[in-house]
Parts: structure tokens; sequence; C-alpha cells
């Protein structure tokens, strides 16, 4: 509970995060508990993930990104983003 509080706090605070306009996150699925994670991005301080290659979307803004992304993944708020087992990487 308290690594939820801590991420959706550093989430919400993008002067924070070493490679503004992007966070990577990361999400292991509860019956992969033992194998690589989910890894993704959140783009400038929207509660959206987006399950890319970071380093393959140089250059693009968030709607291209969006569109080459494998999954996008839409929250409320944060605190719905963590509580959905997303952490920051």
């Amino acid at each position: 509970m308290e690594r939820e509080i801590d991420d959706a706090l550093f989430l919400t605070d993008h002067d924070r995060w070493p490679s503004w306009p992007v966070c990577p996150v990361k999400r292991y699925e509860e019956d992969k508990k033992h194998t690589w994670p989910t890894c993704g991005i959140v783009w400038a301080a929207k509660p959206t993930v987006l399950v890319v290659n970071m380093f393959a979307i140089s250059g693009m803004n968030f709607s291209m990104a969006k569109e080459v992304a494998e999954a996008v993944h839409e929250y409320k708020s944060f605190e719905e983003m963590v509580a959905d087992g997303w952490i920051v990487d």
C-alpha cells in the first residue's frame, strides 16, 4: 500500500521525472509473478500507460506513440493506475 501511495504521488509530480515527458512503468501479471513484467510509459502526466518501447518512439508525440503502442491502458487517475498494478520503474 505504501508503494502505491509513493508511486501515485511521484506520477503526479512530473518535475521529478528524470525522463520528462515520459516515465517508465511496469506491471507484473498476477499469474506470471516470476516472469518479465509488462513495460510501458506514462506520457506528460496523463494517467495513461502506453505499452511501447520508449526508445523506439524517439521524436514522436503522444498521438503518434499511442498509434504504434502494443496496448493502451487509460485510467481516471494515477491512484487507479497504480491500484491496477503499474509501478514506477
